[in-house]
């Protein structure tokens, strides 16, 4: 059965079932069924698949792959190392029940030590292995297609013990790159998603998460994307239950403007694109 057999079919389901309060007819062209259609496997397009991966394993590919990192060679750094707390014991099952999404904030000054976990805990390098030809792979906390890590994330800070400004996380060193400083507020109300929901002024930071299609697209070619939206739904909740078990709160933003956020954060929006919002920060009592 073929594609375009395979799509037909699947809109025939759809033109049956539109007498839901969902009115699904309106699906039928959009881009979204397009995709997951056109991304859906069989047998066959596994053993495609596998024999056009069997390049990936070329050592210099790998060599490549396994360095997932990107760099702002010569900026200011914040080391995030030397920040571990063996006081910190949290019962995870505690952090589960009590996680949720918080509108409400009031102003605090976010420090390193709590960026550090932050960061470290959900993306940073959590274990190292050997694998083809010598070729040392670098693990995160989070589950990721192929171990291929697309993801990259920027933290705006608002209230916080370092300067405003603009950074990166740098899983490979443990820090915080200085791609500007600047108090940026005006372009987070305008473009973040967040207001008039949530009142960006108080928040500690906004943490931004991007991903690289390439990393993905040369194992796994169309179904690449599939593999990015679950690694950065894994990346989100990780923050968030993270924050919680530092007693702060957090809430997903999914309202933001891409090109302007995308600008702002001096990618090119193709290559390496906007896929998630996180805000964090001191809940309000009340």
């Amino acid at each position: 059965m073929d594609k375009e057999t395979l799509t037909n079919r699947e809109f025939d389901v759809i033109r049956k079932k539109d007498s839901s309060i969902y009115n699904t007819i309106k699906y039928e062209s959009s881009l979204c069924m397009q995709y997951m259609l056109a991304s859906k496997y069989d047998l066959l397009d596994v053993q495609k698949l596998s024999r056009l991966t069997f390049g990936f394993y070329h050592p210099f590919v790998l060599q490549r792959a396994a360095q997932p990192f990107k760099r702002y060679e010569g900026h200011e750094k914040y080391s995030l190392n030397n920040y571990e707390d063996s006081s910190m014991n949290v019962n995870i099952f505690d952090v589960l029940k009590s996680r949720k999404s918080t509108k409400k904030y009031e102003p605090y000054n976010i420090s390193l030590k709590e960026l550090y976990y932050l960061l470290r805990y959900s993306y940073g390098i959590n274990r190292k292995e050997s694998i083809n030809n010598g070729v040392t792979w670098k693990f995160r906390p989070v589950p990721s297609g192929g171990g291929l890590f697309a993801s990259e994330l920027y933290v705006v800070t608002i209230n916080s013990q370092i300067p405003k400004g603009l950074y990166h996380y740098s899983p490979d060193d443990n820090s915080l790159e200085v791609v500007k400083y600047g108090d940026f507020l005006s372009v987070m109300q305008a473009h973040s998603g967040a207001d008039p929901y949530i009142n960006s002024e108080n928040v500690s930071c906004i943490i931004f998460t991007t991903t690289f299609i390439d990393r993905m697209y040369i194992k796994y070619g169309e179904r690449a994307y599939r593999f990015i939206l679950l690694e950065v739904g894994f990346l989100g909740q990780t923050i968030s239950l993270l924050a919680e078990a530092l007693n702060l709160g957090s809430c997903m933003l999914g309202g933001y403007h891409d090109s302007n956020i995308e600008d702002f954060l001096g990618i090119d929006g193709q290559l390496e694109s906007i896929q998630n919002s996180i805000v964090i920060g001191k809940r309000k009592d009340g």
